[in-house]
């Protein structure tokens, strides 16, 4: 059954309670409104915007987002199981605040200055994504996925490594005098990177 499709609207806080679960949104702008509490399990966002926007206790299991800007949402509480996302903007966002995130994937996503210290992230896949000066502060991370990210200048203080996938990563800023790497997954590159920031001096030749 095919999804009934509203596009190109500027929803206002009397229209919140229309908005119903398996609908799919395109180009519709959701800026500032309080969306606590909905419904909206199933349902597909393409191009929207949440800039703003509050989403407390939201119910969007199984929801796809493509492109979506979440910046400065507020999201506590909200129940994302199997939820997907893609191309979306969570600039500023916190998501220490009782988020429900089983199952959830994230791909080529920007956490820039986003907080999500003390999560469980274990199995989770952030691959493409930038989390530029966010807050992984005591996460798990266990076989967690960051494959191509921008983790330049990630809080990375007491967080857990157990087979965490950083190939091909940013890494800068990362001082590994502070920060207990054993179980980090990187490339000869990236060791490269990490021994010179220690002031060692890296020769690629091999004594005969």
């Amino acid at each position: 059954m095919a999804l009934v499709t509203l596009r190109d609207r500027t929803f206002t806080a009397a229209d919140v309670m229309s908005l119903e679960p398996e609908t799919r949104y395109e180009r519709c702008r959701f800026d500032g409104l309080a969306l606590n509490h909905l419904a909206l399990d199933e349902c597909e966002f393409r191009d929207c915007s949440f800039a703003g926007a509050s989403l407390l206790g939201t119910k969007l299991n199984g929801a796809a987002f493509f492109s979506c800007n979440f910046s400065n949402a507020r999201v506590g509480g909200v129940n994302l199981f199997d939820a997907r996302f893609e191309g979306c903007k969570f600039t500023g966002v916190d998501f220490t605040q009782g988020l429900k995130l089983l199952g959830v994937t994230f791909t080529r996503c920007n956490f820039e200055l986003a907080k999500l210290s003390g999560l469980n992230l274990s199995d989770f896949r952030f691959d493409g994504s930038s989390f530029v000066e966010a807050d992984l502060a005591n996460c798990n991370l266990t076989d967690a996925s960051f494959l191509n990210c921008d983790l330049s200048y990630v809080n990375w203080e007491d967080a857990r490594f157990n087979d965490t996938d950083l190939r091909g990563a940013n890494l800068s800023g990362l001082d590994p005098r502070r920060i207990d790497l054993r179980g980090a997954v990187i490339t000869p590159a990236q060791a490269t990177q990490l021994a010179e920031s220690l002031g060692m001096v890296v020769v690629d030749d091999t004594i005969g």
